[in-house]
């Protein structure tokens, strides 16, 4: 789509993933120093911010750009922790940012297909060319799924965690290549 995309790790073992995803560098949100890095490699700040959670949304705007855009998808964020979020509204106003947060599980189903009818048309194409492709890091059978969700509270993983569903002993999980 013609962006200069940043990724965002909690892990700097991690650092060097940027070139298998696709982005054009990673920067680790454990860092004391994450803002600073951002601003470094995009001097102008970012226009746009996409996370899952607002956890670190006062981070985030501090790396924005003027009239910059962030997207939250899902208030309640990892682990579906519920917690309040304050935010300067003087430095909102002055940067002249806009802050939009999706949760389509409240949503209607019309809502929810026309999200969906997006997706078809704007990635789709893009999926089918494998300019996008998911990244699975671990997969495992359906009888470990307690294993699965230990490795996502670790955080200890790149990519997608997926569990098969043929519900045989398939002799334990494993790291996708």
């Amino acid at each position: 789509m013609g962006l200069k995309v940043i990724a965002s790790i909690g892990n700097s073992d991690n650092l060097m993933i940027d070139d298998y995803y696709g982005a054009d560098f990673c920067v680790d949100h454990s860092s004391r120093n994450f803002v600073f890095e951002v601003l470094q490699k995009c001097r102008r700040g970012v226009d746009f911010v996409l996370d899952c959670g607002a956890s670190n949304l006062e981070t985030h705007i501090n790396c924005c750009n003027y009239g910059y855009k962030v997207a939250i998808v899902d208030l309640g964020g990892e682990g579906g922790e519920k917690k309040s979020i304050s935010i300067n509204f003087f430095t909102l106003g002055i940067m002249q940012g806009e802050i939009k947060v999706i949760n389509l599980r409240s949503k209607d189903f019309q809502y929810k297909a026309s999200v969906i009818a997006g997706l078809k048309s704007d990635l789709w194409p893009a999926v089918l060319q494998k300019k996008v492709v998911p990244k699975t890091d671990f997969c495992f059978p359906v009888s470990e799924v307690r294993q699965a969700l230990d490795r996502i509270k670790k955080n200890d993983c790149v990519g997608k965690i997926t569990v098969r569903m043929d519900f045989e002993k398939s002799g334990g999980h494993h790291k996708m290549q």
